[in-house]
């Protein structure tokens, strides 16, 4: 199982040694832990060692099996050799022990990959899933193999045992280390550090506190109602490590006070039912304090990425210059931003509350469209766009007009009926003005050009005729169809010693092939008529966006 950035432990020979010395050395320690909290001479009610090698599993990644497998399995039958086990017994349950991890963390990997992260919910369940099912299998080989050697176990209760023990230490274990792992690769803030510590330590406090008091009626539900609210600060406000910590700590008071006849958790009940309702305690308390860690933490990254989100879309809105708004179709509340406003020229300090204030800013004229464009919009959905005009301010004399120009689309509700408008709004003034003065200019030039006395004309790539003045009809005798009929479709031309002239040969075809001009190229037009006229022409090749054009006079 890869963590969010696996270690390297397998850089030489000599990583994976200390590894798996590492690993054993701790197994033997925490595993040491477990066997002073058995209640009868056997198995271990609690086995947090197995928590050690599937967490360290999780953070140091897929490079780390084999040492930890290895650590592990000479850890646990070291260990049973020397409270007196059957040599064969404690290579078998050595391998047991190693093969239970794996099997967890192979499970993980066929779900969600090699990527575990205890701030997903779906991957924290997934976890326990998985801790239950390699528990199970390595809990009924070690029951049969322990029957086997020890005839006179019952190897039901044995898989209980192993099965309770292995989950209980990888639920309350394997959690903090994974947190840890997290925490040393990102990094903690300061007060977030010193607000986990605080909590953590007042939970273990109090823990300790409460499992010592004699016992008492006050016993029965004070004990959780005085912890958990802490356990739910913890999860709410700090890294899932914090909360794991603290579950693991509770689950040590529960269990060591169980096992060692300390305190009064369920004092004068026989000793299996203690042990039982101290397991089952103890679970109970590590997932639901892991879980409600994964839900705060999930909860937190989506706030996190919505910030972020929104705060991307500002920035693209203050870069676009666009305003939003919406319309709530029910109540007909409208809604705008600061943007919005300034472009219609409402006050910051009093923004529209509806549609007809918004409206009492648009230009009388202009109303019709908008409220075609809204009508459409309402009934068959989709998107609209469309411009208008703002009625000119009373204290402006200038005399400018304003525009706008608005898009927006339907918020449907999970039943597919239409609930708001939402809508971007963009300041088009200057757009529009530098439209009108082209337009000026154009017709401008298309004056000018019409009142000089060369036929002028402009054709596309295929020559077909975009515009000519009126002495180029003249000289062609006819009208054309702009954007139809092409250069070519109203004379004949000759060479200046009468002989006709090829299409490939006319000035304005080699200026429109070859890219070139033509200039001082005297030549004979015929007109529809059937007269001909002495011409000089001068085609120009132009372009417009990479697509030749030609200007030709004569």
């Amino acid at each position: 199982m890869e963590h969010s950035r696996s270690i390297d432990v397998c850089q030489s020979w000599f990583g994976p040694v200390k590894l798996a010395v590492a690993t054993g050395i701790a197994y033997l320690l925490v595993g040491r832990l477990g066997l002073a909290l058995r209640a009868e001479p056997g198995v271990a009610v609690f086995w947090p060692a197995s928590g050690i090698a599937v967490g360290a599993l999780i953070a140091l990644g897929p490079s780390a099996r084999l040492p930890l497998a290895a650590g592990v399995s000479v850890a646990t039958a070291a260990r049973n050799l020397m409270i007196g086990r059957n040599l064969w017994l404690a290579i078998a349950l050595g391998l047991l022990n190693a093969a239970q991890p794996l099997i967890t963390i192979w499970l993980l990997e066929r779900w969600f990959g090699r990527t575990f992260k205890l701030e997903d919910v779906q991957r924290v369940l997934g976890f326990f899933a998985a801790t239950a099912i390699g528990s199970a299998i390595t809990a009924l080989a070690a029951a049969f193999a322990i029957s086997l050697v020890e005839s006179t176990t019952f190897p039901v209760h044995l898989w209980r045992l192993w099965f309770a023990a292995c989950s209980l230490g990888i639920v309350t274990v394997a959690p903090l280390l994974v947190g840890l792992g997290d925490v040393m690769r990102e990094g903690l803030p300061r007060r977030e550090l010193i607000e986990g510590c605080a909590g953590l330590i007042m939970v273990t406090a109090l823990s300790a506190l409460l499992i010592s008091l004699p016992d008492g009626p006050w016993a029965t539900a004070l004990p959780e109602s005085l912890v958990f609210p802490f356990l739910l600060w913890i999860a709410m406000r700090c890294r899932p490590v914090f909360a794991a910590a603290a579950a693991l700590a509770v689950g040590l008071v529960v269990i060591g006070a169980t096992t060692l006849n300390v305190g009064y958790f369920d004092l004068g009940k026989p000793l299996a039912d203690r042990i039982i309702s101290a397991q089952s305690f103890v679970l109970v308390e590590s997932v639901v304090v892991v879980l409600l860690a994964a839900v705060f933490a999930e909860r937190r990254n989506h706030l996190t990425a919505l910030e972020n989100s929104n705060h991307r879309l500002q920035l693209a809105l203050d870069c676009a210059e666009l305003g939003t708004w919406s319309i709530h179709l029910k109540s007909g509340q409208f809604e705008n931003d600061v943007r919005d406003r300034r472009i219609h020229g409402h006050g910051p300090g009093a923004p529209p509350k509806s549609l007809a204030e918004m409206r009492s800013q648009i230009h009388p004229d202009d109303l019709p469209k908008l409220d075609a464009a809204f009508l459409g919009l309402g009934r068959g959905g989709g998107h609209c766009r469309t411009e208008y005009r703002l009625r000119p301010p009373a204290n402006e004399s200038d005399g400018r007009t304003r525009w706008v120009a608005i898009e927006g689309e339907v918020l449907r509700q999970g039943d597919g009926r239409p609930a708001q408008l939402l809508g971007v709004t963009r300041d088009i003034t200057e757009q529009k003005h530098a439209e009108t003065k082209l337009r000026e200019s154009e017709q401008a030039s298309r004056e000018l050009l019409g009142a000089l006395p060369a036929a002028i004309y402009v054709t596309d790539a295929a020559g077909r005729i975009t515009y000519c003045n009126e002495a180029a009809v003249n000289l062609w005798g006819a009208t054309p169809k702009l954007g139809e009929d092409k250069w070519s479709s109203f004379s004949r031309f000759y060479h200046a010693n009468g002989t006709p002239m090829a299409l490939d040969e006319c000035p304005t075809e080699i200026a429109l092939t070859e890219g070139r001009a033509v200039q001082a190229w005297e030549a004979i037009l015929e007109r529809t008529d059937g007269s001909r006229v002495p011409i000089i022409p001068y085609p120009e090749p132009l372009r417009d966006q990479h697509v030749p054009l030609s200007v030709s006079s004569t």
